[in-house]
């Protein structure tokens, strides 16, 4: 029998940037990553690695790096929090006067 719904009991796989996109980043990615992921309360942990630079590195949820990274293909000026996208479509919406205020 095929789900109708998404089952979003199941937590997200917890991957670091360099999994993800299978290559290193670097500390000012790593760093915009990071801060998106406060702006967009997502859950973030620590995981060790067998590196000697950096022992611990942050790992976050795949699949909010897909959304992350789906936004970044999408709007030019890279990766926004999900406010900030918002906001821009209503700002859209209001200089074209399709959104008016009672």
């Amino acid at each position: 029998m095929t789900k109708l719904y998404m089952d979003w009991s199941d937590p997200s796989e917890m991957v670091t940037l360099y999994e993800y996109y299978g290559k290193a980043q670097g500390p000012v990615i790593g760093r915009k990553v990071f801060e998106t992921a406060i702006e967009d309360r997502v859950h973030t942990e620590m995981k060790t690695i067998k590196n000697a630079k950096y022992p611990t590195v942050r790992a976050y949820p795949r699949t909010w790096l897909d959304k992350l990274d789906f936004i970044d293909q999408v709007h030019e000026s890279g990766a926004k929090s999900d406010q900030e996208i918002i906001d821009k479509i209503v700002n859209e919406y209001e200089n074209d006067g399709e959104i008016k205020e009672a």
